[in-house]
């Protein structure tokens, strides 16, 4: 009774969470103004449907990571309050000027928090040693360094900005990646996180080289230490234990150029030189370089990335080599492309473009074409097309913004995790149908739950613009999500090549009429 009223209440939350969004938070800003929102939305709605089949269907609870889902999003909702106090303090306006929005993704955070420690209670270990237990102590001050203590500060006459450790997108990757290793089982698994979560804490630490008006601050520093210290200590601890990274030279050549791309975004990729002129103020004649982690787009190639390095190596399910391949060449090419007003693009970007194309040449070359059967894939054409639209209409907003992409966009940024969540699903997706194509076993279920997924996303994405209106490109989306969905529906139920509509439906002589 306790776990059934702990997923409800972590139900309720996430979704009170998704709608405190799109109401006023501070200054007439809205949720969504933060970046580790854009993540929080989509771990909510991954929570949300969890939540939802496992009060449906309670054998499930065990094989979904429900508790570690909402301990992370209560975790990001509670760490939205200071980020939205410490974003930005406006000359005339009180600091501690917050909305009703804030307030409410607050509480919904402190009920998650609660709900996920009933789940969770029953899954980790009820006695731990000191040395576990002083590890995940540091982990959680390095938590609490990301979210409420201030990392970047920035004055510029009357404007003050300041922002804290998980205000972008690698420090929300960094402080996901501690949660998980703390509360994580596994000792090669757990290692393995707090590698990533230092990672991108090093990457949320990197400031744009050359700007005089970025200043340190005290967060930031000790963030930095306590996460060296909770990687050393965790590594030391599993090092203690036995267990060592397995891995082998098949998996040693797709890591490889991976690696490059990853090591290319703490690169400079943009540079910006200001003019020797009086208007300019500090910032005259000054060149300001940008590593890859500036945009959400390179931020998540690097997700990706590590994300194939744990599949790869511990067996976590995600999107195959060729999906991976093709969703990170095309992430480092929308970061490569998409440059700040009149920046140059620098060497770091042409870096991750080797690595990319590497990457993807050694994916495409690890592809069984011999197997795929023309009369399967032709089965499966609509499919196939359904998700080439589907990423036509993600990405061609991305790369041009000529009159062709003005009519078609959905209002999906490019800048933005939602936009790079459905480019993502959508190369999974087609990866999926192409592999069915090929006769390679793959989980049918993932045919409908990615569709639904897109369209959850897309939704989340038409009503924070609804007052741009609602145009013909979103419609089409939407169209074909649930034409996807029906499809993969139906390969769940046997493969489309059987499917056949009964012959009662075309059968015209059972139509009364009103003679008989």
């Amino acid at each position: 009774m306790r776990g059934r009223l702990a997923l409800a209440a972590m139900l309720a939350s996430s979704l009170t969470f998704l709608v405190s969004l799109y109401l006023t938070w501070s200054y007439e800003v809205d949720g969504w103004f933060l970046t580790e929102n854009e993540i929080a939305a989509l771990i909510a709605v991954c929570v949300a449907g969890a939540c939802a089949v496992a009060l449906v269907r309670s054998d499930l609870v065990e094989r979904l990571p429900i508790g570690r889902g909402a301990l992370l999003l209560g975790y990001l909702a509670c760490g939205s309050f200071p980020a939205i106090r410490a974003s930005a303090h406006l000359p005339g306006l009180p600091e501690s000027h917050l909305a009703f929005g804030a307030y409410l993704a607050l509480g919904c955070g402190i009920v998650l928090l609660v709900a996920a420690a009933v789940v969770l209670s029953s899954e980790l270990q009820p006695e731990v040693s000191f040395a576990e237990a002083g590890i995940a102590l540091l982990g959680i001050a390095a938590l609490v360094a990301l979210a409420a203590l201030p990392w970047v500060g920035t004055t510029y006459g009357s404007f003050h900005f300041g922002s804290t450790g998980i205000e972008g997108s690698a420090g929300t990757l960094a402080a996901a990646s501690i949660c998980l290793s703390i509360t994580s089982t596994s000792k090669r698994t757990s290692s393995f996180l707090a590698v990533c979560a230092l990672v991108f804490t090093v990457a949320a630490f990197v400031p744009p080289l050359g700007s005089p008006l970025l200043v340190y601050r005290y967060g930031a520093w000790l963030g930095l230490g306590l996460s060296v210290g909770f990687t050393a200590a965790r590594i030391a601890a599993s090092a203690r234990c036995g267990v060592t990274p397995r891995t082998s030279r098949r998996v040693g050549l797709v890591l490889a150029p991976a690696m490059v791309v990853l090591v290319s975004l703490f690169l400079p990729w943009e540079s910006l030189c200001y003019p020797a002129a009086r208007g300019v103020g500090p910032l005259a004649g000054v060149c300001i370089a940008t590593n890859g982690w500036g945009q959400s787009s390179g931020s998540a190639a690097g997700f990706l990335v590590i994300l194939l390095a744990a599949v790869l190596l511990l067996g976590w399910i995600g999107p195959g080599l060729g999906e991976s391949a093709v969703a990170i060449a095309l992430l480092v090419a929308v970061r490569g492309y998409q440059l700040f007003f009149d920046s140059h693009r620098a060497y770091g970007a042409y870096v991750g473009f080797a690595g990319a194309g590497l990457l993807l040449g050694v994916a495409l070359r690890r592809v069984r074409w011999r197997e795929a059967s023309a009369r399967r894939l032709f089965a499966r054409l609509v499919p196939v097309v359904a998700c080439l639209a589907c990423l036509a209409l993600v990405l061609i907003p991305m790369f041009s913004y000529d009159l062709f992409a003005e009519r078609i966009r959905f209002q999906v940024r490019p800048s933005t995790w939602l936009g790079v969540a459905l480019a993502i699903l959508g190369v999974w997706l087609l990866g999926l149908w192409l592999r069915r194509a090929a006769r390679q076993p793959r989980n049918p279920d993932h045919l409908v739950l990615i569709p639904l997924s897109m369209l959850a996303v897309l939704t989340m994405v038409l009503i924070a613009n609804r007052y741009l209106g609602f145009t013909w490109g979103g419609g089409i989306f939407i169209g074909l999500c649930v034409i996807l969905a029906g499809l993969g529906w139906i390969e769940q139920r046997g493969g489309i090549e059987r499917f056949r509509i009964p012959e009662e439906i075309w059968r015209v002589d059972r139509i009364s009429t009103g003679e008989n």
